[in-house]
């Protein structure tokens, strides 16, 4: 199992909050990785710097073994590096089909204003509709997505980092106000996403993160508190006593 990327000593500093503390990872090809940690542990910073939207004050961060420190999020994701965030990020007036070809025009380098002629680009439309069969929206296509329920928007968002064809995925809280059926759509779609491709996780929802998770990395004031498989995490004494508490997760 080769190791995808990797930071050595990664620091951020917020003026004297340390928000990342020297925080050393691996992340290996295979299965998921949940990263998880009470609120302010550095979880979404720690998202933000891998991906470029943050500098750090200290350390480096290597992709593919490419040092990508200091690389802008736009060069990263050409390079197999993409992510959603806590908020689904979509146009709200173009219909789910429009957005996913946005997403497929940009990975192809053409811009926005080609979508008027989408038709003459060999090859657009097919990959588009397969993004929105393996979303299991083909009935939704048409439909404006502001309509469309926040279970599914939030699978577009995540289906719209899909089309720039990432090596590795990273999605920041993708069950967050999403409840029911619809959250085990989500689930599901994430687990089928981990055969093909790297998925790292933040996650609240401590019976998602045991129920998905291949590895679990625990983040506590910025560090890394523990390291491990499910069944480690859960009797890891640490975790217990700074994070899970003492009650049992199915």
């Amino acid at each position: 199992m080769s190791i995808l990327l990797r930071t050595d000593c990664l620091t951020k500093k917020f003026g004297e909050l340390v928000a990342v503390n020297d925080v050393t990872m691996s992340i290996k090809s295979e299965g998921i990785l949940s990263i998880i940690g009470p609120n302010g542990a550095g979880k979404t910073t720690f998202f933000n710097l891998i991906t470029g939207y943050l500098k750090p004050n200290n350390g480096k961060i290597y992709f593919l073994g490419e040092n990508i420190t200091y690389i802008p999020p736009f060069k990263l994701v050409h390079k197999g590096l993409s992510r959603s965030f806590q908020i689904a990020s979509y146009f709200p007036d173009f219909t789910v089909l429009e957005n996913i070809q946005l997403g497929v025009l940009n990975h192809a380098g053409y811009g926005f204003k080609y979508l008027k002629n989408i038709n003459s680009i060999k090859g657009i439309n097919d990959k588009s509709e397969h993004f929105v069969e393996l979303l299991e929206l083909k009935d939704e296509k048409n439909l404006k997505a502001k309509y469309l329920s926040h279970g599914d928007k939030k699978l577009l968002d995540i289906a719209m980092s899909l089309t720039l064809e990432p090596k590795i995925l990273l999605l920041d809280e993708p069950t967050s106000g999403v409840s029911g059926e619809a959250r085990n759509r989500v689930i599901k779609f994430i687990e089928k996403l981990s055969k093909s491709l790297k998925v790292v996780v933040i996650e609240h929802d401590m019976d998602i993160v045991f129920s998905i998770s291949d590895r679990i990395v625990v983040l506590a004031e910025g560090k890394i508190l523990a390291d491990g498989n499910r069944e480690e995490i859960k009797d890891n004494k640490k975790v217990k006593e700074s994070y899970l508490g003492e009650e049992e997760i199915k």
